[in-house]
């Protein structure tokens, strides 16, 4: 196992190997229906088993919420990636 590297055991998951150092900043990006949203939650699950802080940003909630009034042109997708890029830099302090 690689310097710096903490091995997470799950019972129905393979060995899984976490590199992340505090303030770290995982970003999953996919087609829509692609598993992300799944991807991340067994993802947060394995590092909170960890004594990990973990969360979850999810693209939909934050579209709902943050975003709102912002449609799909390539203006409004930029202006909905660059207030996530926001929020994930506040909560990786």
């Amino acid at each position: 196992m690689p310097s710096g590297t903490t091995k997470t055991d799950a019972p129905t998951t393979p060995e899984v190997y976490c590199t992340c150092r505090p303030g770290a900043t995982i970003w999953l990006t996919g087609l829509p229906s692609a598993g992300k949203t799944t991807i991340a939650r067994e993802l947060a699950r394995l590092l909170r088993a960890d004594s990990r802080r973990v969360e979850v940003l999810d693209g939909d909630e934050i579209r709902r919420f943050l975003s709102a009034g912002l449609g799909f042109s390539r203006a409004d997708r930029d202006t909905n990636v660059q207030r996530i890029g926001l929020v994930a830099e506040v909560l990786a302090r």
